[in-house]
């Protein structure tokens, strides 16, 4: 659209600035981007509360997080399941689901900054 309209491109921070500025500043909130997050969120605290509200020892899932049969019962990808057992709905499931906090918090911090951005 700039480049059509001959307008120069704008800084990061000058979007940002702009960004919630005005009577449009709601039509500017990333909504699919917060209900993604809270998604992320909710599974998260699912993915915990099924390991029995602990995470397993670094050696065993060293991202700090619930263990691998946690996660494969909440539906992470695992290709024989959806290929032998028809059980599609985890390629849904599975990006919601985290493989434990560093994973988490990277990918909401990142979520944030570029889902916002993006969308």
């Amino acid at each position: 659209f700039r480049r059509k309209a001959q307008e120069p491109y704008i800084t990061w921070r000058d979007y940002d600035d702009v960004r919630m500025t005005g009577i449009e500043s709601y039509d500017n909130v990333p909504m699919f981007t917060y209900l993604a997050m809270m998604l992320c969120t909710a599974a998260f605290f699912t993915s915990i509360a099924a390991n029995g509200w602990k995470f397993q020892s670094i050696k065993e899932n060293p991202m700090i997080g619930p263990s691998v049969e946690t996660l494969i019962l909440l539906g992470a990808k695992q290709s024989n399941l959806i290929v032998n057992s028809g059980e599609s709905w985890r390629l849904i499931t599975a990006m919601y689901l985290h493989g434990g906090l560093i994973h988490f918090m990277v990918n909401m911090v990142s979520l944030y900054f570029i889902g916002g951005a993006v969308e």
